[in-house]
């Protein structure tokens, strides 16, 4: 991704941004290339420089979503920090829905795991056992359908 051709860039300076040395600001990611950003100040647009340990992911996710990001102003240049949250965590405050979209997905737990929806479940036990509990239960395999154990109760 690259900044817009169109768009005024300028290196905030002390003198021009009103910005003082060591200020922190919550400002508006406009956009992002490879290395720098460009934040909304007071009706204008200023480049920054990002931090080594910001993530790209989370940088576009904010600027997907109209989000702030937090910026330090030192040595007459803005640094992107990190970004300021405005929405729910999976994992760290209840929400209405959540999307974990990823390659690959991988929960580790020591001792058990449950997925519940309503009075339905899905858990795993590190003793080795697994339990899904359900008024209907369905499995469809496109292939061999196989069900192996050492003993296979039905009903």
């Amino acid at each position: 991704m690259t900044i817009d051709a169109t768009v005024e860039t300028t290196r905030a300076e002390p003198k021009t941004s009103g910005a003082t040395e060591g200020e922190l600001r919550a400002l508006r990611l406009c956009s992002l290339d490879d290395e720098t950003a460009v934040l909304g100040l007071g009706g204008r647009q200023v480049q920054a420089n990002i931090d080594e340990g910001v993530d790209r992911a989370v940088l576009e996710g904010a600027r997907s979503r109209g989000e702030r990001v937090i910026a330090v102003h030192e040595a007459g240049t803005w640094t992107v920090l990190g970004v300021l949250r405005t929405r729910a965590t999976p994992g760290l405050e209840p929400g209405d829905d959540f999307t974990i979209e990823a390659n690959r997905v991988k929960v580790i737990a020591d001792h058990s795991f449950l997925v519940r929806s309503g009075p339905t479940s899905f858990s795993m036990r590190a003793q080795g056992f697994v339990e899904t509990l359900a008024k209907d239960i369905s499995t469809r395999a496109t292939a061999v359908h196989k069900l192996i154990g050492r003993l296979v109760r039905i009903n």
